[in-house]
């Protein structure tokens, strides 16, 4: 009996820190929007790397001349509301590995999402 009073308890307090974490309804009169971002750059930029960041998520695009990149919505509720779009460049991203962890982002990823990497353009 203990043992199914201590499991009906980590269910519950699971529970509960799963639905912090769920999608908020927007307020009463509210309604949810999602915006496309579309970019045709004119110039050529190898020399560096552009990702978005939004909540938790890093996601690189790559953008070459005359071509039309569009960049979905990521996502929704308020950890999703605001988000960066990042132009880093590629020199000062040698020497971070981009080999995959145990970890949700992998070295390189986890430099940019916490703003360390030197040069970084903050794009809007």
């Amino acid at each position: 009996m203990k043992i199914l009073m201590t499991l009906a308890l980590v269910f519950v307090t699971l529970s509960f820190f799963t639905a912090v974490y769920a999608d908020v309804p927007p307020d009463a009169g509210y309604k949810r929007i999602t915006q496309k971002l579309v970019i045709e750059p004119k110039d050529d930029f190898a020399d560096y790397r552009f990702f978005i960041k939004v909540g938790a998520d890093l996601k690189e695009y790559v953008l070459k001349k005359d071509q039309l990149t569009t960049i979905e919505s990521m996502g929704g509720g308020a950890w999703y509301r605001n988000g960066k779009f990042l132009a880093v460049p590629k020199k000062a991203l040698i020497g971070l590995s981009e080999t995959a962890t145990d970890q949700r982002l992998n070295p390189l990823q986890q430099a940019i999402y916490d703003d360390k990497v030197p040069g970084t353009i903050v794009l809007g």
